[in-house]
């Protein structure tokens, strides 16, 4: 059995399992009468909206990608209003008339970012100031990912130690032991590799940007995709390993302050981003820059975990995509996503609530199961989910959903 089939009939192994798990949780299903759960209305049929669309997930990650390419990179174009590298300059053009072709093609339902992709194009042929493209850029992946249901932060806290073996197994070759762009192979390459260890570069980027190019490989570039080759969970820990490369990166032993900063934002938020949001943080405040600095890579050495409002997150996010794909008659699809949204988001807070609350939701997850499996009517799926999704959104506002 090669690879690809294994890591299918796993896949599948663990879907088994998990509608087990739903199934067969004594402390919920076996608790709840039959006679009390809702009728399960039958459609035999198949049905399809044809109004419904779900753009690639695929597709819309290499837009992001290309989105934080022209934000990051346009500064090395162009300078005052003057072009300082054609090729780079004319790389930025084409990158965004592209970006807005295929956003034209693939998704006509949000022309908040037909319309800022209209703007970056047209920004950027006027060879405006570096950040003005990074600004716009930046609130275009933020509408983009909101828009499409895409979650930009881990499921899990990345492992330092992993993202670091990673790197000394397939990236030293290029890019050298600390990320200078000085390994063996680094003369043969035409783009050089970066010097990924530069702060001009690693204080303006994101973990999350990192895991894109790591994800989907650069075009033009020797950097190949490795998204076949590591699972999500690897592909963020090398990530975030790299973002601790930086030249002069000294974290704190201990930290002055706790700022608090989540997984979310370490992930979304560059080192400078950062700094201008301790800026706004009162004990912050008493910071030297230095001390900020330090305050940034002790989190960015010292992950923390997700907390319950990105649990909830991810949840939200997986269960969305659910009814999604059960509105396109793909019920297979549906059915990952709910298990998805089931084990990597609630199951982990199921202690942290009410038992009113997991009771509730835990027999709302299997009604809504029961109506994919039986293809019930779209809108008895939709009343299930939305729901659920209130009874996410209220334990965050209402001390009361939570176990105390």
């Amino acid at each position: 059995m090669n690879r690809t089939s294994l890591g299918i009939y796993s896949t599948f192994l663990v879907f088994i399992a998990a509608f087990w798990l739903l199934s067969a949780k004594g402390k919920t299903l076996q608790s709840v009468p039959q006679e009390n759960l809702r009728a399960r209305e039958v459609n035999p049929q198949p049905f399809e909206d044809p109004k419904a669309t779900m753009v690639d997930e695929a597709e819309i990650r290499r837009m992001i990608f290309l989105l934080q390419y022209i934000g990051n990179d346009y500064g090395r174009a162009v300078h005052l209003g003057l072009v300082i590298d054609t090729l780079e300059f004319n790389e930025m053009q084409h990158f965004s008339q592209t970006l807005l072709q295929t956003y034209r093609v693939t998704n006509k339902s949000s022309a908040s970012i037909r319309h800022g992709l209209e703007q970056l194009a047209q920004q950027v042929t006027a060879k405006a100031e570096g950040t003005t493209i990074r600004n716009l850029s930046t609130q275009l992946v933020g509408l983009m990912t909101q828009d499409q249901g895409i979650l930009i932060f881990p499921l899990a806290t990345p492992d330092l130690s992993l993202g670091k073996q990673l790197f000394q197994e397939n990236c030293v070759s290029c890019h050298g032991e600390r990320g200078a762009g000085n390994g063996p192979a680094a003369d043969t390459l035409n783009p050089k590799p970066r010097d990924l260890a530069a702060p001009a570069y690693l204080d303006f980027i994101t973990p999350f940007h990192l895991y894109q190019a790591i994800t989907l490989g650069v075009s033009g570039t020797a950097m190949p995709s490795f998204g076949e080759a590591f699972s999500s969970e690897q592909s963020w820990s090398l990530a975030f390993y790299v973002m601790t490369l930086r030249h002069g990166f000294n974290p704190y032993g201990a930290p002055k302050i706790n700022p608090n900063l989540s997984l979310q934002q370490l992930a979304v938020q560059t080192n400078v981003e950062l700094q201008r949001s301790l800026a706004r943080d009162a004990m912050a405040r008493t910071l030297s820059a230095e001390e900020v600095s330090r305050t940034i890579d002790y989190y960015r050495s010292h992950l923390p975990k997700l907390s319950l409002t990105e649990h909830i997150k991810i949840t939200k996010t997986k269960w969305q995509q659910s009814l999604a794909y059960y509105q396109r008659a793909d019920s297979a699809q549906a059915l990952a996503c709910l298990v998805d949204g089931y084990m990597l988001g609630f199951e982990p807070i199921e202690a942290m609530l009410a038992n009113k609350v997991y009771l509730r939701v835990e027999r709302l997850v299997t009604e809504y199961r029961w109506c994919i499996e039986e293809k019930g009517a779209f809108e008895k799926a939709e009343a299930y989910i939305k729901e659920m999704l209130a009874l996410l959104e209220e334990t965050l506002k209402n001390p009361r959903m939570l176990r105390s």
